[in-house]
């Protein structure tokens, strides 16, 4: 529930024996006091929602690695949210998102 935002997104086919996952934020350009909202959704290859567990790594525009968060896309919404602030000596670029599941994201134990 973003208010008076515009949102845009893309659907990735992940595959389709696999299905979809949707990874959405709540706008497409920030500053680095910004905090940006991501919201995944996981489908599988009929479009009906799944419940796992995905996780989120969120890179640097030097392709560090800089926060990972393990997200579950459960009901009853099937949607996983999360929030992320930049660092305060962020640097300004192209920062990136990335979406993993399978089984060994169902085993992972990381902080954040």
């Amino acid at each position: 529930t973003f208010p008076n935002v515009v949102i845009r997104s893309a659907l990735v086919e992940v595959s389709p024996e696999n299905g979809f996952i949707y990874l959405q934020t709540d706008k497409p350009i920030y500053k680095v006091e910004d905090t940006v909202r991501f919201r995944v959704l996981r489908l599988d290859r009929h479009l009906r929602p799944l419940s796992e567990h995905v996780l989120l790594r969120i890179s640097n525009h030097q392709k560090i690695k800089v926060e990972e968060a393990v997200l579950v896309t459960g009901p009853p919404m099937h949607i996983a949210e999360h929030r992320f602030n930049f660092p305060l000596i962020a640097k300004p670029g192209t920062w990136t998102a990335d979406v993993l599941y399978g089984p060994k994201v169902n085993k992972c134990d990381l902080k954040t």
